[in-house]
């Protein structure tokens, strides 16, 4: 059962909200052994490698409610290989969201919050805005700047969250959520390493440390 996990109490209402399935059944063994070490209150780099539709986005997104929620005004990034992965997920916190929270345009959502009990989470899309006057329209939104998680394709976190007008975000980063670690390698993986590095580098000009990272990935074929 879900409860004998000895989950944070936020991340056990995440999940009851995010995936019926899981507060109905428990976890995957793979996913309890992921969640169970954040009811120590730290977050420690961690690499989740399972098959496909194995539920690695229910721990990643886990993981993320944690460091948002132990921390106050902490902020996360979750980052997906392609948009089309980014709107799946979009999809699914919408579902897990306040109604009344949503903001849409043109019938696509963008941003909501998820509310756990007394806790509440902001979140928000964010992609480039080089062809979309709705997503720069979105940025300067409130709904947009009091997101506490962005969810974001790697290239986007790499060309844009270290621009200066991002500081404010980038400041209080607590955790970062890279989803299919196998696909990046040789070239493509080479410029991952670089948007980790340079993110590094940029929070040494706010704060020292770095943000708590989490890698999901499928097993090798």
């Amino acid at each position: 059962m879900l409860a004998d996990v000895g989950l944070p109490v936020v991340v056990r209402r995440f999940i009851e909200r995010y995936d019926s399935r899981a507060a109905e059944q428990g976890l995957y063994t793979h996913q309890a052994e992921v969640l169970r070490p954040l009811s120590t209150g730290e977050m420690h780099d961690t690499l989740l490698t399972s098959s496909t539709g194995s539920g690695k986005s229910l721990a990643l997104w886990g993981f993320l409610v944690q460091a948002v929620t132990a921390l106050s005004e902490s902020t996360a990034l979750a980052c997906f290989p392609t948009q089309a992965l980014l709107w799946g997920q979009v999809e699914r916190l919408r579902r897990a969201s306040d109604p009344a929270s949503l903001v849409e345009y043109a019938g696509q959502t963008y941003a909501g919050t998820v509310k756990l009990g007394p806790v509440s989470i902001p979140w928000t899309a964010w992609h480039g805005v080089s062809d979309s006057v709705t997503m720069a329209r979105h940025e300067q939104t409130e709904a947009f700047r009091r997101a506490r998680i962005r969810i974001t394709t790697v290239d986007k976190a790499h060309w844009s969250l270290m621009k200066e007008e991002h500081g404010y975000f980038l400041s209080r980063l607590a955790a970062l959520a890279i989803d299919e670690a196998h696909a990046w390698h040789g070239a493509v993986g080479a410029s991952v390493r670089g948007m980790i590095n340079r993110l590094h580098a940029a929070l040494e000009l706010h704060r020292k440390g770095r943000p708590a990272l989490f890698l999901a990935s499928e097993y090798a074929r």
